[in-house]
């Protein structure tokens, strides 16, 4: 078993070509190597399900609303996965295997906060709750189905997660031949899923494009010689390793870069944050050294004013000063019951030291209430300037964004422009590499072959690159060789 999502690299958009190519002959409008279809979670038929996708596809941000799940930016990729299973030839593939085993990888692709592998998922998502429509085809000699994948949920809208879903389509296809007996076929996916389980980094080989594909195999039906054919393939992906590694390279290089930029902005943020703590604190310390000679003269003066009242206590008349003090101050605060408190203070000693002291405490509260009003003040300055510094951290990060995303782009282009010229190098590669070969004897046998000269490939490849004609009927050495062996023969 051996499966392939996204054949094309990513997630497409339209589900009316996919549809179109799986469900139809490579050529014209036949249907041929189509052995049946299959859908998941639409009630149309299989043979206009699509349309029910596309709409879905549409509505995803109206799904979303009517769900209460927050509509976010529109995602890069598309919403048409493409999935391919392709069935060993010792494997079972009649229809109910087929679409038991379609349904079983279904169920392990996505996100499961209660499985292994569902970190940082609220909700169970996986696959096989999307719309899917499957499709059996015989057109080769390994039996596959083409699964074509709505990643946007019918209900709430949400995209399928898709993080390791290779991975995780190669561990299910491995168990999948461990049960029918065709793992021993597969070895180096065994060995590379038991060093992953170890905890050790591995990357499988990448997969050939199709059109990668069609190229080598002409060239190994042209080639005559498959140590050459093996020699000059190598060479070519040694190429191709070297712009995926610059690839890689130049990625890193920009996630880095992007990080930098973030950490900075968050630096900044974070001396902004000090700052205001820093400033808060010392214009609490000035203020409050400010204010201590008037709290100090205040303390003093209270002490005194207590000192009188005591004294005042100890006569009839002092009572009487003491209490109309009292009065008066119960009058300026303009309290309550004024009568009724009034009498009680002429009569009552603890009255009347009750209300002196919140006579005191009331001048004390005025005077902190006057110091934490500037203390307020100042915060409020602090703050306005930190949200200031928060402004121009955000310009800056804006700023600088725009800056690397330019150079990103730049090396972006760069690199597809590497790429491109790359594909040209290739593609005169390969018809320099057949030329070559169509100029060859068709020499066979190994021992024929070790009579052939490095002098004469040398100048085989010399009289290629001058676009020599080949089509003449002359003999070649190989044949004058052969010549040669038979009037041996023939004389001995």
């Amino acid at each position: 078993m051996n499966v392939i999502i996204n054949p094309s690299g990513t997630a497409g958009f339209s589900f009316k070509g996919l549809h179109n190519y799986c469900a139809h002959d490579k050529e014209g409008n036949t249907s041929e190597r189509v052995e049946w279809m299959s859908a998941r979670n639409l009630a149309a038929s299989p043979k206009h399900a699509y349309k029910i996708m596309i709409a879905t596809a549409a509505a995803q941000n109206q799904l979303k609303r009517s769900a209460g799940v927050r509509v976010g930016r529109h995602a890069e990729n598309g919403e048409v996965m493409h999935i391919v299973m392709s069935f060993d030839q010792d494997e079972p593939h009649d229809r109910e295997t087929m679409e038991t085993a379609a349904d079983q990888l279904l169920s392990r692709l996505g996100k499961d906060p209660t499985k292994r592998g569902g970190k940082g998922a609220t909700i169970r998502q996986m696959a096989d709750e999307h719309q899917a429509v499957l499709y059996a085809h015989t057109d080769t000699k390994n039996p596959h189905v083409h699964i074509m994948l709505n990643v946007v949920h019918p209900k709430h809208g949400r995209r399928l997660p898709t993080s390791n879903d290779q991975l995780k389509a190669s561990r299910w296809a491995l168990g999948f031949s461990k049960e029918h007996g065709t793992a021993h076929k597969t070895p180096a996916r065994e060995e590379n899923m038991a060093a992953r389980d170890r905890g050790e980094y591995v990357k499988a080989e990448r997969r050939k494009s199709r059109k990668a594909y069609e190229e080598e195999k002409a060239l190994a039906q042209a080639s005559n010689d498959n140590d050459r054919l093996k020699t000059f393939l190598a060479n070519q992906k040694h190429k191709d390793a070297a712009l995926y590694e610059q690839g890689r390279v130049l990625a890193a290089k920009q996630q880095q870069r992007s990080a930098d930029i973030e950490k900075r902005f968050e630096d900044r943020k974070v001396q902004a944050d000090r700052a205001m703590k820093k400033r808060i604190n010392q214009a609490k310390a000035t203020i409050r050294e400010e204010f201590r000679p008037q709290f100090r003269d205040l303390k003093t003066q209270q002490a005194a004013e207590r000192k009188t009242f005591e004294a005042l206590e100890a006569s009839f008349f002092g009572r009487t000063k003491n209490a109309l003090k009292t009065v008066r101050s119960a009058f300026d605060k303009q309290d309550t019951g004024l009568i009724s408190r009034s009498f009680r203070v002429l009569s009552n000693a603890g009255e009347r030291k009750t209300y002196f002291e919140r006579g005191q405490e009331r001048a004390l509260r005025a005077l902190e209430k006057q110091r934490s009003s500037k203390i307020e003040l100042a915060i409020k300055d602090a703050k306005v300037e930190r949200k200031d510094s928060h402004s121009n951290a955000g310009k800056q990060l804006i700023q600088e964004s725009a800056s690397a995303e330019q150079k990103t782009s730049a090396e972006i282009g760069q690199h597809k422009a590497d790429w491109k010229q790359r594909a040209l190098d290739r593609k005169s590669d390969f018809t320099e590499f057949q030329q070559l070969e169509r100029a060859k004897p068709a020499i066979g046998g190994d021992f024929v072959r070790a009579q052939m000269t490095d002098e004469y490939f040398k100048d085989l490849e010399r009289r290629v690159g001058l676009g020599e004609d080949f089509n003449d009927t002359s003999q070649t050495p190989a044949e004058e060789q052969d010549n040669e062996r038979d009037d041996g023969q023939e004389r001995s």
